[in-house]
């Protein structure tokens, strides 16, 4: 199981940290958007690849 840190929040940042850090105890793995995009296009050097990355950075 996954969780796209960078897409979920809170109110407070310590909440947001708490419940990251508990979905790790329980086995989550705890990943980031650009990490999720860069390992759905498999390569880099393709069209798909430069055209995300305008939207990444």
């Amino acid at each position: 199981m996954y969780v796209v840190a960078d897409a979920c929040g809170s109110r407070d940042p310590w909440q947001k940290d708490t419940g990251l850090a508990r979905l790790r105890q329980e086995g989550v793995r705890v990943v980031s958007t650009e990490m999720v995009l860069f390992e759905w296009l498999e390569r880099a050097g393709t069209e798909r690849f430069r055209s995300l990355l305008g939207m990444i950075k």
